[in-house]
Formats: structure tokens, C-alpha cells, sequence
């Protein structure tokens, strides 16, 4: 049987399942016993009305004995107490495992299983006690309608099928005498207690649509209330997927608010660029017609507006915790929202700005110290909310970053400015010596038999006093081809190089003197180098010697003889003197 498996069975997913709260009486043992619960503390409906049915089944089991019994000692009836009471006993077992096992989650089965168990018992009720002429035949109107109850349609259809076919098989089989009821009840049994039975019946089957019509009338019900929860749940879910909505799309903006800054950021050239698209970035971003940016000056007592949406004709300077909502903001380090200003005891109203009606201050700090202030004035009541305020403040950061780096690489491209002064300043001195060395310009001339020095006269005629940036070839009045060619080391231009011919010059030439003249800048500065060097070292021996001689001598007069005469043959100087004296003398002279 099912019922042998049935703690293995899952109830079905289309029974009807709603959590209620438990009333149960703990003294009313009669609903205990009915009340079906499965482990997750669901009450299963249907297994309930079951249990219904078979308590009136039991009910059944034991009035129908009974009765019989009774019509058997009047003589009206041929069935033997004995058997009634075996019958009996059997069908109150059966109920009452069918209650176990449909307590246990089994309900299909039990279900099934006790409409075959009635449907077997009444067809051999009824095939003992007269056949297809007993009245018995009024007892399956109670597996019929409960299988209408707890069991598919076509169940039900065909076990009504079913009592039909019995019925014609064991009418034919009277007719043709193949079978014959082994217990005939009277007539007057038959005429008598057929509406008792039936009256049973139908009390039997009332009882149980009654428990069926309320079980749907509060499903209906309870369905309503589910149903006005859900619109009501619906309704919640609505407005929070719209406020859900609503904050997403604010925070896609402040992120995009964040992009722009990072791009912004990237793209500005200097302070006041990064400050200028920072101010008109945040103003369109954030609905605010007045967008100010104010720095600490060196002192740290004074806030001086940098940069604005709307400019001011005077530069406008406020003192660090006195002043304005501003002020405020830089002395307690925290960001400062006025709804209404004019009812706020920190505002300050600026005579060039328009009618505000809110306002903002945000601190931009950085490395726990606030260099300056972003301000926002608007038009509109309550535009800072406090969403929109952590978003301010995170852009403040980001901000206080974006200066502090912006001023350490203006820092650095003013120190590498300077530095490549000092380096172009020192290259332009070393080579001055070089050409101060040789008595000004170095001039060569080449003329297919030597190469031999020109003056700076005959320089000029050669150049025709052109200074080139760049190769170019020039056809002179005379029929000649000139290529000049300037002459640069580390891009800065020392001379020019000059090629005459008496054909134009090609491109492959032009090429090769290219190519050439920039590896003989680098021999150059490489020549000037070991020339510096050489001298640095001949001037550290001659030093050295020079030393070295006036150390021998042991008088002052000696010292001073020896070190003026080898210092004026090494200077080439005309004359040379030396006087001592001490410091006191010279300033009682003077």
C-alpha cells in the first residue's frame, strides 16, 4: 500500500498553503486530532477536511453495525452479527491508520487509498445483501462525493463509472443465473429503511461539503486579504523600486560629477585654468548660480576668493572664523549647509551676488590641514541635501588634491625653469671663454688646397650676414650654389657652416651635411669639455708647483718674492706688487 511509504511522500505543490496563527484550544483534543501541521508549521488544508471525512466515516462504522444487528435479531435481516462486527472492526482500523499516516504529509495516498478501501467494502456489502436489488446500493454515494472532494475530476467520474458497471455486471448476472446474492434482505427492509439509508447518506456527504464550503469561504477570504497585502506590498515595492530609482540616478550623476572633475583636472594647464573649469563644472552640475573657490593665504588667518562664477570687481577677503559661513567652514574643519540664509547667524550676504536663498560652505583639506574653501550659493530652498553634501565634500578632497598638486608642479616647472637658466647661462660662459681665448669669432675657410683662418671681415662676405635656422640652399647673382648650415649644440646655435658650388645641390647631399653637422655639434661640446678639463688639470699642476716653490723659502720676505714673481710669469702680467698690512692700520689711515 501507499500508506506503507508514506512519511517518504512530499505533499503536493498545489496544495494550498497559508501560515496562520495557532488558536488551537490545548483542551480540545477534537481539533487536535483533526488539525494537519508539516514540519515547517504549514497547515495543510485539505489533509484537515480528510480527517473530517474520516471521523464521519468512523461514525458510519459504527451506527451501520449497529443497526444491522438490530435488524437481524427481528429477523428481517440474514447477515450474521459476527460479520458485521469483523466488518466493522476492519473499516474502524482502516480510519484510523488513514488519520495517522494523513497526520504524517500523506494525503494524496490516504486519500486515494480509503476511497478504494469504502469503494470495496460497499461492493461487497451490496453483493452479499441482494445484489443489484439491494438497497445498499445508496452507500456509494459516499465514496463519490469524496472522492469529488480530495481527488482529480476523473476520479471521481470513475468511480461513478465504476458503481455502474458493477451494477449492470451483477444485474446480468441475475438474469442469466450466473449469480445469485447469498443474503436476501426482506422487503420490508428494503421498502423501509432505503430513505433512512439515503437520509444517512446525505447527512454523511452535508456534514462534509459544510466543513468544504467553510474551508473555501475562509480560503476566499484569507485569498482577499492575501490579495489586498499584495497590492499593498505591490504599491511599497513601487515606491520604493521609484525612490530606488530616483537615488540611482542621483548617484549616477555625482559619479559623472566626479569624471568631470578627474577630467577637468587633467586637462587644466595651471592653477587658475583648474579652478576656472572647477567653478563652472560644479555651478551646472549642482544647480547653483554662484560657485566660489577661496584659499588660505601664507598667514592662515585669511580666506582670498581665487576664482568665481561671477566675477567680482574687488577680491574679496574673509578672516578665518569670523566671517561668513565661509570663514566658519575653514575653522572647524567640517562642512557648513545654510537652508535660509536669512535667518542663519553664520551667513555673510556678498554685495555682488544676487538674491540667495540657501548656501554652502565645504572645507578643502588637505593632509589634515584646510587650505581653502569651495562655496555654493542657490536660488532655490533646501538644494543641499545631505546626499548631495557628501558628494560636495568628497569633491572638496578631491579638489584639495588637484591644488596642492597643481602648486607643487608649478613649484617644479619654476625650479626647472631656473635650473635651465643657470644650465643655458653657464653653457653660454663656457663657451664665451672658448671664443674670448681665441680673440672672438672662430672662422675657418677651405679652398681645395688648405684650410686656413679667416678674419671676421672676410666672415661676413662668406655668410652674407644671414643666420639660418635651418639647411637652405641659396643661388647667389654670381651663378653659385651656397648651402648654409647652422651650427647647434644642445639646440642652442654656436655658427653656421658654409658650402659653395658651382651646381645645385641635391637632396641626398643635403642629407649627408644634416646628418654630419649634428654629430660635429656633439664632437664639439665634447672637444670644449676636454679642453676645460685639460685646463683645470694644468691649472691644479702650475698651482701646484707654484706652491710648492714658495714653501721652500723660510723668510716672509722671501715667501712674498717667490710667489710674486712665479705668479706674474704665469699670469703673462706686465707688473705685479704685493703690500701687508694689518686691518686696524688701514682704518685708522682711512
Amino acid at each position: 500500500m501507499a500508506m506503507s511509504s508514506a512519511s517518504a511522500m512530499e505533499p503536493s505543490k498545489r496544495q494550498y498553503r497559508l501560515r496562520r496563527t495557532r488558536k488551537t484550544d490545548p483542551q480540545n483534543a477534537l481539533a487536535r486530532l483533526l488539525r494537519v501541521w508539516d514540519s515547517d508549521g504549514y497547515e495543510i488544508r485539505m489533509a484537515t477536511l480528510l480527517n473530517i471525512a474520516l471521523l464521519i466515516g468512523i461514525g458510519f462504522s459504527l451506527l451501520v453495525p449497529a443497526f444491522f444487528v438490530v435488524v437481524y435479531e427481528r429477523g428481517l435481516f440474514s447477515i450474521p452479527p459476527s460479520v458485521l462486527v469483523v466488518v466493522g472492526v476492519i473499516s474502524l482500523a482502516w480510519h484510523g491508520l488513514s488519520i495517522f499516516f494523513n497526520k504524517r504529509g500523506a494525503y494524496r495516498s490516504v486519500a486515494a487509498s480509503y476511497i478504494g478501501f469504502v469503494f470495496v467494502v460497499f461492493s461487497a456489502i451490496t453483493l452479499a445483501a441482494g445484489g443489484s436489488r439491494s438497497s445498499l446500493w445508496v452507500f456509494f454515494i459516499w465514496p463519490i462525493v469524496v472522492s469529488a472532494v480530495f481527488l482529480p475530476s476523473r476520479a471521481t467520474y470513475s468511480f461513478f463509472l465504476g458503481m455502474v458497471l458493477l451494477w449492470m455486471a451483477v444485474y446480468f448476472a441475475e438474469q442469466l443465473g450466473i449469480y445469485a446474492p447469498p443474503m436476501v434482505t426482506a422487503a420490508e427492509v428494503q421498502v423501509r429503511y432505503i430513505p433512512l439509508f439515503l437520509l444517512l447518506m446525505l447527512a454523511m456527504c452535508i456534514t462534509l461539503l459544510g466543513y468544504v464550503f467553510r474551508h473555501l469561504s475562509s480560503t476566499q477570504a484569507e485569498l482577499e486579504d492575501v490579495a489586498v497585502a499584495l497590492q499593498d506590498s505591490q504599491g511599497s515595492l513601487e515606491a520604493q523600486i521609484h525612490q530606488r530609482t530616483e537615488e540611482a540616478g542621483r548617484f549616477s550623476e555625482q559619479v559623472k560629477v566626479l569624471q568631470d572633475l578627474n577630467r577637468t583636472i587633467v586637462l587644466a594647464v595651471d592653477m587658475k585654468d583648474l579652478l576656472r573649469r572647477a567653478v563652472h563644472l560644479l555651478s551646472d552640475a549642482f544647480n547653483a548660480y554662484q560657485v566660489m573657490i577661496f584659499l588660505v593665504d601664507e598667514t592662515g588667518e585669511r580666506l582670498i576668493q581665487e576664482m568665481s562664477v561671477q566675477e567680482s570687481p574687488t577680491v574679496v577677503q574673509l578672516r578665518v572664523g569670523e566671517e561668513g559661513i565661509v570663514g566658519h567652514a575653514a575653522s572647524t574643519g567640517q562642512p557648513y549647509v545654510a537652508t535660509d540664509v536669512t535667518a542663519d547667524p553664520y551667513y555673510k550676504h556678498f554685495p555682488d551676488l544676487g538674491a540667495s536663498v540657501s548656501a554652502a560652505a565645504f572645507p578643502i583639506v588637505v593632509q589634515d590641514r584646510t587650505i581653502g574653501v569651495l562655496a555654493l550659493e542657490s536660488e532655490i530652498k533646501d538644494t543641499f541635501s545631505e546626499q548631495m553634501v557628501e558628494v560636495l565634500t568628497a569633491v572638496a578632497n578631491v579638489l584639495g588634491v588637484a591644488i596642492l598638486n597643481t602648486r607643487n608642479l608649478e613649484q617644479l616647472h619654476g625650479l626647472l625653469g631656473r635650473l635651465s637658466q643657470y644650465e643655458e647661462q653657464g653653457f653660454l660662459d663656457q663657451w664665451r671663454q672658448v671664443f674670448e681665448r681665441r680673440q672672438g669669432r672662430i672662422g675657418l675657410l677651405y679652398d681645395r688646397i688648405q684650410v686656413r683662418g679667416v678674419d671676421a671681415a672676410e666672415s661676413e662676405v662668406l655668410f652674407a650676414g644671414s643666420q639660418p635656422t635651418q639647411i637652405e640652399a641659396q643661388e647667389r647673382s654670381d651663378g653659385s650654389h651656397v648651402l648654409l648650415v647652422p651650427l647647434s649644440v644642445r639646440d642652442r646655435s654656436l655658427g653656421r657652416l658654409m658650402f659653395e658650388s658651382d651646381k645645385p645641390w641635391r637632396e641626398d647631399e643635403r642629407a649627408l651635411v644634416e646628418a654630419v653637422t649634428g654629430q660635429l655639434g656633439l664632437a664639439l661640446e665634447n672637444a670644449r669639455l676636454l679642453e676645460a678639463t685639460r685646463r683645470n688639470a694644468t691649472m691644479e699642476q702650475t698651482a701646484g708647483e707654484l706652491t710648492s716653490r714658495f714653501r721652500q723659502q723660510v723668510e716672509i720676505e722671501a715667501v712674498l718674492q717667490q710667489a710674486l714673481a712665479d705668479l706674474a710669469q704665469a699670469l703673462d702680467a706686465e707688473r705685479a706688487g704685493v703690500r701687508l698690512a694689518l686691518a686696524e692700520e688701514r682704518e685708522a689711515k682711512a
